[in-house]
């Protein structure tokens, strides 16, 4: 499999996952590709194998295309990175699970890196009271914040249309007011 071929098979798995889940995770996006069974991931949950690309269906280079593309799927996304902490399952003490042979601390984050959707609703009240408070104060608004408070005082006056708030990123809007 070349890289086109091995790339568009990430990201369709990476629209499934975002789509199913509301985050991408680099296992879950070996586990849907089919580079990595069930098996052999819970072996690796288990400790009973020493690091997860030992048991992966794919070589290193491939692998690190992957970790590019699943890198270059949550900017394109604006997706939100989030440390997941992997420990061995089972009875005893937590122990840290190792991704890569290499154990290159760079590796073992992005391995451990899920990529979570962004809450608008969350988000919205805080952009917006920044927004306001910028434009109390008569101060030029940092980072897009009065045009963040426009736009989100307009969907809540108006509402937005139907998936627009889960489909476009932040302060981005189709329509003109």
């Amino acid at each position: 499999m070349n890289n086109k071929d091995l790339t568009d098979r990430a990201a369709k798995a990476m629209r499934g996952l975002l789509q199913e889940k509301g985050y991408v995770a680099p296992v879950d996006v070996l586990l849907t590709m089919g580079l990595l069974t069930k098996e052999d991931y819970e072996k690796w949950r288990l400790g009973q194998v020493a690091f997860l690309e030992k048991v992966c269906g794919a070589n290193l280079s491939k692998l690190s295309t992957i970790m590019s593309c699943l890198r270059k799927f949550a900017r394109t996304n604006s997706l939100k990175e989030s440390f997941t902490f992997y420990g061995r399952w089972g009875r005893g003490p937590k122990i840290k699970l190792i991704f890569s042979k290499s154990r290159d601390s760079r590796i073992e984050l992005h391995y451990a890196t899920h990529f979570v959707k962004r809450d608008l609703k969350k988000e919205a009240p805080r952009k917006l009271a920044a927004g306001k408070a910028a434009a109390d104060r008569k101060e030029p608004a940092k980072d897009g914040q009065e045009s963040a408070a426009v736009d989100l005082a307009d969907e809540m006056a108006f509402g937005a249309p139907d998936g627009l708030a889960d489909e476009l990123p932040f302060g981005q809007t189709d329509r003109k007011v």
